[in-house]
């Protein structure tokens, strides 16, 4: 019994991994036990909601609970002799009920689940979410191009794996604006591992930038990968804008969404300076769609878009 808590508890730490690894270490870590194949297996179906029908509650309540002892003829048991030592029956049956097993389901499903931000430190203050790459930089990998600004190493075991980031012109100034008039999230399809380098060469002291959303809160729909949903956040979508250069982000959600021209290595850009025009607009709106569609009108007209 104590093993397989130890197993258990093995189980748990595993589906708080992210959900790429989960599977991996879990097999990685224990190849010959069938109850972290089975687990594997699991964690892999709650990544992918198509394949839920895969695992069962009762396989789940059969694997994580003890073996249980089967009940033999009394008549044709051979009696040992008696050694003195009175043996003890345990009389905790095993977790078989449903409870148990759809505890075990919410577990390995929540590894699928999207993050839902903490309440914005200042009450009902709108929230702005940022795209990394290719709206605030571009990032290069491996050869060095002729300009970049920094460079980011995501993967410890291999050092030579390398990323030559470049700045979009007006960050940093842009970053420090949106800062005063909104909640900053940095929203963004690239990895944990990768993503949170460059945002703390944005943002060494953590003062502009609230949040981080990485792929892992992105969506399939439909078959059109790293969509950005922005209703599943804990926040109203009367008061959220996301900037983005790829429209399939905000797919879901269009008239929430301010698009952007793509960066690569144009240091003449004015994108995020124009975007800053955004903040006095906002001002006037009590609903950020109606602002966005003002916005963008605005644009329009000036022939900036």
């Amino acid at each position: 019994m104590a093993v397989q808590s130890k197993m258990a508890s093995r189980i748990n730490g595993a589906c708080r991994k992210p959900r790429a690894a989960a599977a991996s270490h879990l097999i990685l870590t224990h190849p010959s036990s069938s109850l972290l194949r089975y687990t594997a297996a699991a964690a892999a179906a709650a990544a992918d909601p198509s394949h839920q029908s895969l695992v069962s509650y009762s396989r789940l309540v059969e694997v994580l609970s003890p073996p249980v002892k089967r009940q033999t003829n009394p008549a044709s048991r051979r009696i040992a002799p008696f050694s003195g030592k009175k043996r003890i029956k345990s009389s905790i049956p095993p977790p078989t009920d449903v409870t148990t097993a759809a505890a075990v389901s919410d577990e390995i499903a929540a590894v699928a689940a999207p993050r839902i931000l903490p309440p914005p430190s200042v009450p009902r203050r709108n929230t702005m979410f940022l795209d990394l790459d290719m709206t605030l930089v571009h990032s290069k990998f491996m050869a060095p191009p002729e300009r970049y600004d920094f460079i980011v190493r995501p993967c410890r075991e291999d050092p030579a794996v390398a990323y030559y980031v470049l700045k979009r012109p007006g960050v940093h100034d842009f970053l420090r604006a949106a800062a005063d008039s909104f909640e900053v999230v940095v929203f963004t399809a690239s990895t944990k591992e990768y993503a949170d380098l460059i945002v703390d060469w944005l943002d060494p002291e953590g003062k502009m930038i609230a949040h981080r959303l990485y792929r892992d809160s992105c969506k399939d729909v439909d078959g059109v990968k790293n969509v950005k949903d922005l209703s599943g956040l804990g926040r109203d979508l009367e008061k959220v804008v996301i900037v983005d250069d790829k429209p399939r982000s905000y797919a879901l959600q269009p008239e929430n969404a301010i698009p952007v021209t793509p960066f690569v290595d144009d240091l003449a850009d004015r994108e995020l300076e124009r975007l800053t025009k955004f903040f006095d607009v906002a001002g006037s709106f009590d609903d950020m769609r109606e602002a966005v569609k003002s916005f963008l009108s605005s644009w329009k007209i000036n022939g900036e878009r």
